[in-house]
């Protein structure tokens, strides 16, 4: 799995190619997503991407979510937390919950 971040340049109407999210992460997820500063965040990496995996085993009976973070400098994702269920059983989708800073 791989990642192109794009970013719109209003004044000329077009995307343009990411290399670096410099001190920023994105959070990913199918119900939210936000950019927050790595100094907002202290526990987050910067110039990282920050998402849910899910992969389906045996049958789409069982199942396994993984965060995971995909980090724009060397490439790489890293898993940093697992969760086990059954689908049979529906658990609620994880939300990123943030703070206000203001």
């Amino acid at each position: 799995m791989q990642f192109l971040v794009y970013k719109l340049d209003f004044n000329e109407e077009k995307w343009i190619v990411v290399d670096s999210l410099g001190d920023g992460c994105l959070f990913i997820g199918e119900n939210h997503s936000l950019s927050l500063s790595a100094q907002d965040a202290p526990h987050c990496k910067e110039n990282s991407i920050y998402f849910f995996d899910l992969q389906l085993r045996d049958s789409y009976i069982y199942g396994q979510l993984e965060l995971d973070v995909f980090n724009l400098e060397d490439q790489i994702i890293k898993s940093i937390h697992h969760y086990n269920f059954w689908r049979s059983k529906p658990e609620p989708k994880p939300v990123w919950v943030v703070p206000n800073p203001w």
